[in-house]
């Protein structure tokens, strides 16, 4: 990975992937015998979604929605507008 002078690693993998296990575990209990859907905000939790997806033994189904408070411009207008919406 490329050195940037300007970033600091806050949390290690081991620390997100102990997270990710403790919060699946927790899903996978308060959800037996349920069939829960997933809403990941992309583009920023798919990564996070698949691994949790990956540690939990439960029927469910996976959505995504899309989100964008910046529109064209650089600067976030403070309005979050919905691009896409959910399908199920």
């Amino acid at each position: 990975m490329t050195s940037q002078p300007n970033l600091h690693i806050l949390f290690s993998r081991d620390e997100i992937e102990a997270a990710v296990n403790r919060l699946a575990a927790e899903i996978n209990k308060d959800y037996q015998g349920k069939h829960p859907l997933l809403i990941g905000v992309l583009k920023g939790s798919f990564m996070f979604m698949a691994d949790l997806i990956r540690h939990l033994d439960l029927p469910l189904e996976v959505e995504f929605i899309r989100l964008s408070s910046y529109g064209r411009g650089i600067q976030t207008s403070g309005k979050i507008k919905v691009v896409q919406g959910l399908r199920s």
